[in-house]
């Protein structure tokens, strides 16, 4: 689990906004992506992105394919990641079910859970869309690693039709849907023993020599 800076454990009061950019979050993955190639002996890795982290997710894949084995989009945005996107939303109900996540996991304190909410707000009115890609069903259409979408048939966070759409357009190696009929935006909360089925056949699918 990645706090991003300004999120949970990675957010403090007075963070520049000048390191609020998605520019710095993509760098930011592929530090951390390098680290753990190296802790766990791997060449390449399976990102998982979900919410608006799928629009991070897709950006990193298209532009880094050389750290990444597959990429696993959950609650996968496909329009524009300004505007009328999750960052504009973050004061949803839905994000509660994260939030009561973090109060039982033992490495999270009461402040940091709190603080999540106030790193969604944070970036909502400062990050800086630097990259030269804003609407992913049009700025990327093809990456050079599998891509599998999971979706909740009930997420009306972020509709799942849109993404299946988006699949079946993309250019990719290998790709997979699966539809979570008991799941809204967070299928890896709301039916985890199917998640990690999932999770298993991405690894099994893009292991070494298939």
């Amino acid at each position: 689990q990645w706090d991003r800076l300004g999120a949970g454990k990675s957010y403090f009061g007075e963070i520049p906004t000048r390191y609020l950019t998605v520019r710095r979050l993509l760098d930011d993955i592929y530090e951390l992506a390098n680290f753990l190639r190296g802790r766990f002996a791997q060449d390449r890795i399976i990102l998982v992105g979900h919410s608006w982290g799928s629009y991070l997710g897709m950006l990193a894949v298209r532009e880094r394919p050389d750290l990444f084995r597959a990429y696993v989009g959950v609650g996968q945005l496909t329009g524009s990641a300004r505007g009328d996107t999750l960052l504009a939303r973050a004061q949803e109900t839905s994000w509660w079910p994260l939030l009561r996540l973090g109060l039982r996991a033992p490495e999270y304190t009461l402040g940091d859970v709190l603080r999540i909410p106030k790193g969604l707000s944070l970036y909502a009115r400062a990050l800086q869309f630097d990259v030269p890609a804003d609407t992913l069903r049009t700025d990327v259409t093809a990456v050079q690693v599998p891509v599998y979408f999971v979706a909740g048939r009930g997420d009306e966070t972020a509709p799942s039709e849109p993404a299946e759409r988006y699949l079946a357009a993309l250019r990719a190696p290998k790709k997979g849907f699966a539809w979570f009929e008991a799941s809204a935006h967070f299928p890896f909360l709301e039916e985890p023993e199917r998640f990690l089925e999932v999770m298993r056949r991405v690894a099994a699918e893009t292991a070494a020599g298939r």
